[in-house]
């Protein structure tokens, strides 16, 4: 699959060079995961009762003068 392989039998080596992966390619492997983890931090925090969103949101309103 696009790989490039070398046997060197003095050494008793096999050299395996695969070429770089696109750029965009490369973001989809490092963020496949990334939906499932963040579902999973949201659900525990929901059972440990901490609140989950925007901390604005949940700070109480202070009247200034």
């Amino acid at each position: 699959m696009g790989a490039d392989a070398k046997i060197d039998l003095e050494k008793n080596v096999i050299e395996i060079n695969r070429p770089p992966l696109p750029i965009y390619q490369t973001v989809i492997e490092k963020t496949r995961g990334l939906a499932l983890r963040t579902q999973a931090v949201g659900a525990a925090a929901t059972r440990t009762g901490h609140p989950v969103g925007k901390p604005e949101a949940q700070a109480p309103a202070v009247a200034v003068k």
